[in-house]
Parts: C-alpha cells; sequence; structure tokens
C-alpha cells in the first residue's frame, strides 16, 4: 500500500552507529552492505569495503564473515591504496581491477546475509576486528565482538543497500553503489517537480525536474516515484543551477513528441522493484531527498489536486499547474518599439507584388509558414531567388481542410526539385492545423498576413481575397520570429515530414502582378507579435478593453459558441460598445459562413438587435462580395481608436486560439492604422 511505502521512506535513516576499529588498522572500513537485492539475493549481494587513510594496506589474510561458520571470503595479497574500493560479491566469477576498483567473489552456492537480520565482520589477517556493522532484530545477529557495539534496526530494506553516507558518514538505506562513491543523505536542494506527462502516447512518460536554486546540485540518490515504482537517480547526478532535467521511459517517442534528446532514461536509474506508471485516471508523484524527506509532490485525477489529463497532455508548473499539450512551445509575447519603415499592403489589389517585391530583395535566405501555397507567381519568384543562390525553406500545413490540391502539390514539387527545403506538418499532435502565414527575408524582415499563397488570395489581376498584411523591417522581430520557425521546422517532431515531389502534371503558367505595391510608411512603430496558441484571445480582448473611440473589425468568421458558452471576444465587442465606442463588424458572406444555424449572417442580426436595443453605436454587416467585387473576406483584423491595427492568421472561434499554430502582429501607428481605416470604410460601404 502506498502508505505503508511512504512510511518507509519515512524511517528510510535509521542509524548504526560505526564501530571503533582496531588500533592497528584504522583506516579501512566497511562502507556498503546489500543484503536484500531484487530477484536472486546471491546473484546481487555485496560487501564494499575502502582504504579511507592516507597509505596503501595490505589485505593478505584479512577476511570477511557474517560470524555464521566458516570465513565467507579471505583476501589474496593485494594493497589497497588510499582511497581505494573492494567490492565482494557473494556469487561466483573471477576477480578484477576495473577502473581502480578490485572485485571479488565469495564463491558462495546460498546467500550469506539474511534478510530479517544479520551481521559482517571485518578481521585482519590476525584475526583482530577491524570494523563490524548489524541489521535486524537481536534474535537474528550474532554477539558484537568486544569493543564494538550496534544499534537494533529494522529488516533489510529491499533492493536498497545499508551504507555509510558519503563514504564515511552515518550508515542509511539508500540505493546500491557497488565501486562508486557512496550517496550523500545529507545532500538537500531546493528540487521540485516542473513538469509530468501520465497519459503517454508512445510509451513516454516523462517527468521534468528543476534545480531552483543558484547553485548546482549533485542529486545523486535522489527518489522519484508514485508510491509504488521507484526511480533513483545514478551516481555523478548533476543538476546546474536554475535549470531542468528530463527523464523519460521511452527515447524515441519523447524526441518525436516534444523535439528535443531526454537528459535520462528510465533505465539508467536504479529501481528496486518497477518504474513508476502514471496511471492515467490519477495517481502521485512525489521527490525524496537521500535522507527520505519528500521535497516535491502533485497530485492529479478526480477530487484530486488537478484534473485527469487528456492523451497527449502535459502538466506544466509556471507559478500555478497548467496543462498544456506535448511538444507545443511557450514563447512570450515580444514587442519591440522602433524607428524606421513599414509595407502594409491588402489583398486582392497589393497582395501579390508586396510579397514578390520582398521576395526579390533577398540575398541569402527565405523562411515562411504557409497554410497552403499554390501560387505559380510566388513559386517561381523563389526559384529565381534560388537560382542567385538564396536558402529556401518552407513549412506548410499537411492536411489542410480539403487536402492538398494537385495545384499545390504541383507548385511544391517544382520549389522541392529546384533545391528548397519543403516540409509538412501532418498528423498533428501539436497542434490541429498549422495556419500560421508569414515570410522572413534574411533575418532582416517580417512579412505576416491574414492570406495563403493562392490566386484568390494573391491574384495577378482581377477579383480576389479581402485580406491584410505587413512586412515589418526589424531585426529583433524578424530573429524573434526565426526562433519559432525552428522550433515547428524540426525533424525531430514525429509531425514533421520532408516532402516528397510529385509528378502532378499541371500546366505551369505564372504570372506577371498587374496589380499594384503596398505602401511604405515610415516613422515611430510600437510593435507586439503575438504566437498562438501560446497567446492570442487574451491579446484581442485586452485591445478592445483598450478602446476608447472606436473599434473596426473585419473577420472571415466570428463563432458564437465557445466551449459551454459564449466566445468572450463577443462579450468584449458589446462591452465596447456599452462605454460608448463606435463598434462596427465586417464578416464574410460565403455560403459556407451563412448556410448554418448560428454563423455569420445571424450574428450580425444578434450584434444588430443588441445596438437597436440599447441605442448603441454598435452594427454588423455581412458583406456583399459580388457587390464589393471579392471572392470573399478572409481577413481577420481589427482596428482600434485609428491607432491600434491587428494583422493576423487567426479566425475568431474557439479551436483556432486553443488548438492551431497561428500568428498575429499588433502594430501601434496612426499612418498604419489609417491605410487599413480607408480599406474597411470602401467594405463597410
Amino acid at each position: 500500500m502506498k502508505w505503508m511505502m511512504l512510511l518507509m521512506f519515512g524511517i528510510l535513516v535509521l542509524s548504526l552507529i560505526p564501530m571503533v576499529q582496531a588500533a592497528d588498522s584504522p583506516h579501512v572500513i566497511i562502507t556498503e552492505i546489500f543484503p536484500d537485492p531484487p530477484g536472486s539475493d546471491l546473484g546481487g549481494e555485496f560487501v564494499e569495503i575502502m582504504n579511507i587513510g592516507n597509505e596503501s594496506i595490505n589485505l593478505h589474510n584479512w577476511t570477511i564473515s557474517d560470524q555464521d561458520g566458516s570465513v565467507d571470503f579471505t583476501f589474496p595479497n593485494i594493497s589497497l591504496k588510499a582511497g581505494q574500493r573492494a567490492v565482494i560479491f557473494a556469487c561466483s566469477g573471477n576477480a578484477s581491477l576495473i577502473n581502480g576498483t578490485y572485485y571479488f567473489y565469495m564463491n558462495k552456492g546460498s546467500s550469506m546475509l539474511n534478510n530479517d537480520g544479520d551481521d559482517v565482520l571485518l578481521s585482519d589477517s590476525h584475526g583482530n576486528p577491524v570494523d563490524y556493522v548489524a541489521y535486524g532484530s537481536g534474535k537474528y545477529v550474532d554477539p558484537e565482538p568486544e569493543g564494538m557495539e550496534w544499534d537494533e534496526n529494522i529488516s533489510a530494506k529491499s533492493g536498497l543497500s545499508l551504507q555509510r553516507s558519503g563514504d564515511t558518514g552515518e550508515w542509511f538505506w539508500s540505493m546500491p553503489t557497488p565501486g562508486e562513491r557512496n550517496i550523500d543523505e545529507s545532500s538537500d536542494f531546493n528540487i521540485s517537480i516542473a513538469s509530468f506527462y501520465p497519459y503517454a502516447r508512445y510509451g513516454d512518460e516523462f517527468v521534468e525536474i528543476r534545480n531552483e536554486g543558484n547553485e548546482d546540485a549533485d542529486i545523486s540518490g535522489y527518489c522519484i516515484n508514485d508510491g509504488e515504482g521507484f526511480l533513483y537517480l545514478p551516481v555523478g547526478t548533476v543538476l546546474r543551477a536554475n535549470s531542468s532535467m528530463y527523464i523519460t521511459q521511452n527515447y524515441s517517442g519523447f524526441l518525436g513528441e516534444t523535439g528535443f534528446a531526454p537528459d535520462m532514461l528510465y533505465e539508467q536509474c536504479y529501481t528496486p522493484s518497477h518504474y513508476p506508471q502514471l496511471a492515467n485516471s490519477g495517481d502521485e508523484l512525489y521527490i525524496y531527498n537521500p535522507a527520505g524527506t519528500m521535497i516535491s509532490s502533485v497530485e492529479y485525477g478526480d477530487g484530486k489536486e488537478l484534473p485527469a489529463p487528456h492523451a497527449g497532455d502535459v502538466y506544466r508548473y509556471t507559478g500555478s499547474w497548467n496543462i498544456q499539450r506535448i511538444g507545443r512551445s511557450s514563447f512570450p509575447l515580444f514587442k519591440v518599439n522602433y524607428t524606421g519603415n513599414i509595407t502594409v499592403f491588402s489583398s486582392p489589389n497589393s497582395s501579390l507584388k508586396s510579397v514578390i517585391n520582398e521576395i526579390d530583395t533577398a540575398r541569402n535566405e527565405i523562411v515562411m509558414n504557409i497554410y497552403e501555397f499554390s501560387s505559380q507567381e510566388i513559386a517561381q519568384a523563389l526559384m529565381k531567388a534560388m537560382a542567385r543562390g538564396v536558402k529556401v525553406r518552407v513549412l506548410l500545413e499537411g492536411g489542410p481542410v480539403g487536402g492538398i490540391s494537385d495545384m499545390e502539390l504541383s507548385v511544391l514539387s517544382a520549389l522541392s526539385s529546384a533545391g528548397a527545403d519543403v516540409r509538412l506538418m501532418e498528423n498533428n499532435n501539436r497542434y490541429s492545423f498549422d495556419h500560421a502565414k508569414y515570410v522572413i527575408v534574411d533575418n532582416e524582415s517580417l512579412l505576416i498576413e491574414s492570406e495563403n499563397f493562392n490566386r484568390d488570395a494573391m491574384p495577378y489581376s482581377g477579383e480576389g481575397n479581402r485580406g491584410w498584411g505587413v512586412i515589418i523591417r526589424n531585426r529583433s522581430a524578424a530573429l524573434y520570429m526565426r526562433g519559432i520557425f525552428q522550433r515547428d521546422f524540426n525533424l525531430n517532431f514525429s509531425d514533421i515530414s520532408v516532402f516528397s515531389p510529385n509528378n502532378t502534371d499541371i500546366d505551369w503558367e505564372p504570372h506577371a502582378p498587374e496589380l499594384s505595391k503596398g505602401k511604405t510608411i515610415s516613422g515611430e512603430f510600437n510593435i507586439s507579435i503575438i504566437p498562438g496558441p501560446e497567446h492570442g484571445v487574451d491579446e484581442m480582448i485586452h485591445a478592445i478593453e483598450s478602446a476608447e473611440k472606436s473599434v473596426y473589425i473585419e473577420q472571415f468568421y466570428i463563432t458564437y459558441e465557445w466551449g459551454n458558452g459564449k466566445s468572450p471576444l463577443i462579450d468584449a465587442i458589446i462591452n465596447a460598445s456599452l462605454r460608448g465606442c463606435d463598434v462596427r463588424v465586417i464578416l464574410d458572406g460565403s455560403y459556407y459562413n451563412t448556410d448554418s444555424e448560428f454563423d455569420n449572417d445571424e450574428l450580425a442580426e444578434y450584434f444588430n438587435d443588441f445596438g437597436k436595443e440599447h441605442a448603441l453605436n454598435l452594427s454588423a454587416k455581412v458583406i456583399d462580395l459580388e457587390r464589393n467585387g471579392l471572392v470573399k473576406v478572409h481577413n481577420k483584423g481589427m482596428i482600434i481608436d485609428g491607432k491600434l491595427t491587428l494583422i493576423s492568421s487567426f479566425n475568431w472561434g474557439m479551436n483556432s486560439f486553443t488548438n492551431n499554430r497561428e500568428l498575429a502582429v499588433m502594430v501601434d501607428n496612426r499612418d498604419v492604422a489609417s491605410y487599413f481605416t480607408s480599406l474597411f470604410m470602401e467594405d463597410w460601404k
């Protein structure tokens, strides 16, 4: 039972008084005995001695005995150097010297040490007692040698050895360390559980432990357990100051789900019984120091501190416990204020030329993350860049709604064949969809937009989608996004694969852009980059809550339902109108956004009815696409008070904010806001 195991740890340190040694041999001591190994006692029992003095001592004809009958082992003619150890196993084997430690064998046919209690006596060549240790109740232990004493102790602890703390300290029970320095039971550092993964999909349960202190911690012998299975950290385990260590059961599973290698495997640790096996429905997790003191714990499951997980959920402590899907990144918000320039553009009229112009500036490298990519015009610009020596890396969603089209397969095949490193995020474990849309050029500029790379979003002429885009020419912003790209692009993740060229027979007819390019604005800009799902909905709500005069929103869709309730975004929009703001909402009018029971048209009616009922400046429109010359409104934009502009890939539904890889930017600049306000008003009319 778990309470019994906890009790066992509570009494882990019950000392046996080290015995006084013979005056003529004061420097050789018994440092460790192992009476009850897992499995066969005979196969694992051992006695370890050590020369703790400064000079070599000859052990010829010295003996080890448990005083029951004849001598158990007689040493050959060897000298034990200062600091040197000798380990004597009860089983059969051949003597050896490995890494400075002697290994000997008693060649017994049965175990030497009784589990209920026994003693070990080290004697010199004249039969004089040198050191003595006993454990268990008195009726199982022979009388101690004259001049030596022992304290009654509990019976042997299965799978643990009786050893001197730090080789020369008090006796206590810990994991066996034959031939290595003993565990120091006084070791006590600020170690805690930082995260754990109980409902593992690939047998890769893990525990992350963290050193919260400001100095490196030797955590040899620390025990991680669930009260039933145990992991003792091996000798030499050091956890650096203010850093973490991941310990997992399965290397490949861990690598594929987290994108990086673990620090340690369960099999590298010692267990006296079996590994911890965290139950999916609920369990406990503990860390004990070598003295047997519990220093960190957490419980989850019904009625516990934390709820039960779903498959793939990781519990992570960041001031409080939270749950996230394994492998997701946790990048902070990025904010920068700079003086320079920004290019703003929109679909359909200036998107294609703006994107191609930026690609044409590349000298060294272009990286991009796009949900869908079937634009032959942009592919051609990338291939021209590669022809002049530019490296191109592309990450795409491998399972978009409706699948990858033949045109996209053709474009990706052309790029891959030309030398681009094209990868797909598919069978997504980390995110429902890779829905972000951005381009980084030479780590100097960052293009963020609402649109995919296809001809509806990036037409070379004629009609197309309504969408917004921005090019931020700031190195720190570009490098921040490069870090996110590198993590998402990592082939260590099991959901990332290299695209294989496909011989899809598609006519290749790129066209020169006939439409205008975007507008470059110079000035001072406050930039906030918002990666999702780390961040998103809270930042949108905070922006709306900051509004004092106006909130203009143009969205592909806004869903009313959010989990079991109403979308918090809708509440924020309503509240802005109640504060007296002029609130206007444009929603897409495509059939798939207007043919359900409560989608864009019903939501627009809801806003309008609420505004009329409360005499508010709150109104919404489902755009007339034909009249406005648009294929659809695919935008995900917002303007606050004529100064703060949102350009984003986030659709305003719960899944986008909680499960997708998304990206948004907020630009605080009145000239930028003025550009997009004029577009908004054109659509509004």
